[in-house]
């Protein structure tokens, strides 16, 4: 089917072989090109709409910056894993990139920016209190707890793109979630 498609669209199927890889580590311009186009357009489709177009972009140029510099260094040994290999890259960046912000971002649960509507002064103080309550509780649970909450809740990631940067399988996530729950929910109660 592929090589049906490859052929009323008139372009040629490339093979990710030991010649791709020795082309592409000697400098061979259409092999360099060939691989910036495809590679770019995999490392877009995983990184769309997780960031805003700028950072996206400079992220795909961290990825494919890596994956030659890997490639230079002999890497990957099996040149038909070169696509998961450069996929392998993406996601480690990605995960970088959600850990950093993690570190450095303090949920903000300034409630007063969503609502629609005035507050007394009562209910803004209840509000603070209340995030500055969740602020604290958070810093109680294990760091890679509360990358995987920002990451679900705050980030808005599905299930399974938490999974896969995070290299957990779906039932340990789910029992990642419950003992953060638990967690929470005692700490909540002390508090």
């Amino acid at each position: 089917m592929l090589i049906e498609l490859s052929r009323k669209s008139n372009q040629k199927t490339v093979t990710f072989d030991d010649e791709y890889l020795s082309r592409l580590r000697s400098n061979d311009s259409e092999t360099a090109e060939h691989f910036q186009r495809h590679f770019r357009r995999v490392a877009g489709s995983m990184l769309y709409g997780r960031f805003d177009r700028q950072t996206e972009a400079d992220l795909v140029d961290e990825v494919l910056s890596a994956a030659i510099e890997k490639i230079m260094q002999g890497e990957p040994r099996d040149p038909s894993a070169l696509p998961g290999y450069v996929r392998g890259i993406c996601i480690n960046v990605i995960k970088k990139v959600i850990r950093n912000r993690s570190r450095e971002e303090r949920v903000d649960l300034n409630i007063d920016r969503i609502s629609g509507k005035w507050k007394t002064p009562e209910e803004a103080i209840l509000e603070r209190d209340t995030a500055e309550k969740v602020r604290r509780v958070m810093s109680v649970l294990r760091p890679r707890h509360q990358q995987i909450l920002l990451a679900l809740f705050f980030h808005g990631l599905r299930r399974d793109e938490v999974c896969e940067i995070y290299g957990v399988t779906r039932a340990q996530l789910r029992l990642i979630l419950f003992h953060a729950r638990c967690k929470f929910q005692k700490e909540w109660g002390d508090k």
